[in-house]
């Protein structure tokens, strides 16, 4: 993670202070766009920045509507990119958040469940992102895959399915 300062600045810039409600809107047209979208609602929520949320489905999903006067498809880019004004966004580090590489080799055979989102591909050593000095997995960690996300529609899964979900990661 970038120094929260640093974060803090490019924050400021996109018109967002600490009392901004911040929505995402990845483009989700793969779980791969979802995935960037939690890497950044993690990253306000380290820098104690709770009201974060992302668009179920995002962009895609939200261009799939109609508007239920007009008949026609949404366009939410119709009014152009608006530039919003500076504003003053102070971190509050919450640095229990991060897993230590310590943590993370205490929890290898141990209590705590490790879980990785990653696709099966990379979970399992076929492909390796170019900072990984290795692919696979660590011992004894479950694979969720993106199973929380309904890929025909792009969309979280209801809230009543999560746990038929993650029984099998044993998480």
């Amino acid at each position: 993670m970038p120094p929260p300062d640093s974060l803090a600045q490019t924050i400021c810039g996109l018109g967002i202070d600490n009392d901004t409600h911040v929505v995402l809107i990845p483009l989700a047209k793969s779980a791969a766009g979802m995935g960037a979208a939690t890497r950044i609602y993690w990253t306000f929520k380290v820098l104690g920045h709770d009201a974060v949320s992302i668009l179920d489905g995002g962009l895609l999903a939200w261009t799939e509507e109609v508007d239920e006067v007009s008949k026609k498809p949404v366009n939410p880019m119709a009014g152009g990119m608006k530039q919003p004004a500076p504003k003053v966004f102070e971190p509050q580090l919450r640095d229990q958040l991060p897993a230590t590489r310590e943590e993370v080799q205490a929890a290898i055979g141990g209590e705590e469940p490790l879980v990785d989102s990653r696709s099966n591909d990379y979970f399992i050593g076929l492909n390796r992102s170019a900072e990984a000095g290795r692919g696979g997995t660590l011992p004894g960690e479950a694979s969720l895959a993106y199973s929380l996300v309904d890929k025909r529609r792009r969309r979280h899964l209801p809230h009543t399915r999560p746990a038929n979900v993650t029984r099998p990661a044993n998480v």
